[in-house]
């Protein structure tokens, strides 16, 4: 978006606080799409919800918690 839309804009400001400048809007949907992973266990609801074709795709979005290894170990452990 930055490069995209706002500097041909010139709309763009340069962050007052440069270890900030890290995050960036797909931060935000991949914090998301783990908690969404993490609530409902349902990885192709998950890509659906993302809009992805394919569930490789929605693979690396995800970082996997230690909730959701419990949820598979168990799933797999039954």
């Amino acid at each position: 978006m930055r490069e995209k839309i706002l500097k041909p804009a010139g709309l763009w400001i340069e962050p007052k606080f440069p270890q900030f400048s890290k995050t960036r809007s797909y931060t935000l949907r991949h914090s998301r799409a783990t908690e969404l992973l993490n609530q409902t266990h349902d990885i192709y609801l998950l890509a659906n919800v993302l809009g992805h074709a394919d569930i490789s795709s929605t693979t690396c979005y995800l970082h996997k918690t230690k909730e959701y290894m419990n949820y598979v170990t168990e799933a797999i452990n039954k």
